[in-house]
C-alpha cells in the first residue's frame, strides 16, 4: 500500500485537479456546459479518494512547521 501511495496518490490527485479546475473554469464562463458538467461532477468525486491517499501519506510533514 505504501508503494502504491507513493507512486501514485500525488500525481493522481494534480491530475484530477487540474482537470476540475479547467472544467470548473469552463462551467464558470459558460462555456460548453453541457459536456463539462457531468465531467466536472464526477471527476470531481473521484477526486476525493487520491486527495484522501495524498494527506493520509504527507500528514507528519504538514504538522511540522
Amino acid at each position: 500500500m505504501k508503494n502504491f501511495m507513493n507512486r501514485y496518490a500525488t500525481p493522481l490527485t494534480t491530475g484530477l485537479f487540474a482537470v476540475s479546475a479547467i472544467s470548473g473554469i469552463a462551467l464558470f464562463f459558460h462555456l460548453a456546459t453541457g459536456a463539462f458538467h457531468a465531467m466536472h461532477e464526477w471527476l470531481s468525486m473521484l477526486l476525493l479518494l487520491p486527495f484522501a491517499l495524498h494527506m493520509w501519506k504527507n500528514w507528519r510533514p504538514l504538522l511540522s512547521y
